[in-house]
């Protein structure tokens, strides 16, 4: 079969580029394609005749052949003839030589030996208070519960944390102690106090801990709470608020803030002194009703636990 032409791309060719007889060249038909460029397609008539002549299946292409049709094309593509199906021969395949398998050996396969996997060890942070050997500081660090030792903010000193007896003394140096913050549903105690007095404040909270008593205070907020709104929560849900006055708690709009919120919840208080402050009239007037203890005027402080361990309002709270 020749070089057919197909009658779709013919008429598209005539329709837009007949007048310079582009479907006579696609075709083919090379002289009447060079006359019909040089006279624009007869003068536009012998365009349209080619026209119909192409509709209506009338036109030649050069070797006298009819145009294609999208019936005559396999698969309905355009350039691709059709091609009447072919009887296909099938080839002979020499018969395969039988091949023998052997079994591979069965191994027995030793399961592999199982780890015990130990747990990891959970560490709790805690305030320690001690007092350093070599210089005297009296501080406090917040570290790990089972850090056995830590180093003085004054001199560098190298302090261990772990009570040893010395000889010639009645108790071990330095000293240590470890506070946590109650974490639970009975009545507690709430601690407000000026960071800058936790050397102060944290041995109190110590030995109130110590002596059967339930003490929340700030060490007990979870990382990534809201300060703010613990805070609050704790003091709604005390029983009874320690408020340690100094310079530095009068100077603290937080510490004020935790004390106005209990009053304004009716909740019990009473003020520790830590030293001689005179407080702003103001405050004076709203806290002169409610106990206080001037602690810092005790020269034995089994004298100070036991005038606050005689307040009626903590009788509850061990």
């Amino acid at each position: 079969m020749g070089n057919r032409k197909i009658k779709k791309t013919a008429m598209l060719l005539c329709i837009f580029f007949g007048w310079f007889g582009a479907h006579r060249y696609y075709t083919e038909k090379w002289l009447t394609a060079i006359l019909y460029t040089a006279t624009l397609g007869l003068m536009g008539f012998g365009w349209l005749i080619d026209i119909a002549l192409i509709a209506a299946d009338q036109f030649m292409d050069g070797s006298g052949q009819p145009l294609l049709k999208a019936s005559d094309l396999a698969g309905g593509a355009y350039g691709v003839y059709a091609i009447p199906p072919q009887k296909v021969q099938p080839v002979p395949v020499p018969d395969a030589p039988t091949v023998k398998l052997t079994p591979a050996p069965v191994r027995t396969v030793q399961p592999a030996p199982t780890h015990t996997v130990q747990p990891v060890p959970t560490h709790k942070m805690v305030t320690r208070f001690y007092t350093c050997p070599l210089c005297g500081k009296e501080q406090t660090q917040y570290i790990d519960e089972n850090k056995t030792f830590a180093f003085c903010t004054g001199c560098g000193q190298k302090i261990d944390l772990m009570p040893k007896t010395v000889p010639g003394e009645s108790k071990a140096r330095p000293q240590s102690f470890t506070v946590t913050a109650y974490n639970g549903t009975e009545p507690f105690i709430f601690v407000s106090y000026a960071h800058r007095n936790s050397d102060k404040v944290v041995p109190i909270i110590a030995k109130i801990q110590a002596d059967g008593y339930r003490v929340w205070f700030d060490e007990g907020i979870d990382p990534g709470t809201e300060w703010d709104t613990n805070i609050a929560n704790h003091v709604r849900g005390c029983s009874l608020m320690l408020a340690f006055m100094s310079k530095e708690y009068l100077a603290s709009e937080n510490c004020k803030d935790e004390l106005n919120f209990a009053r304004d919840l009716s909740k019990n208080r009473i003020l520790i002194y830590l030293e001689d402050v005179e407080l702003p009239d103001g405050m004076a007037m709203r806290l002169n009703r409610l106990q206080a203890i001037h602690q810092y005027k005790y020269e034995d402080q089994k004298d100070f636990y036991e005038k606050l361990y005689n307040s009626p309002d903590l009788q509850s709270l061990r």
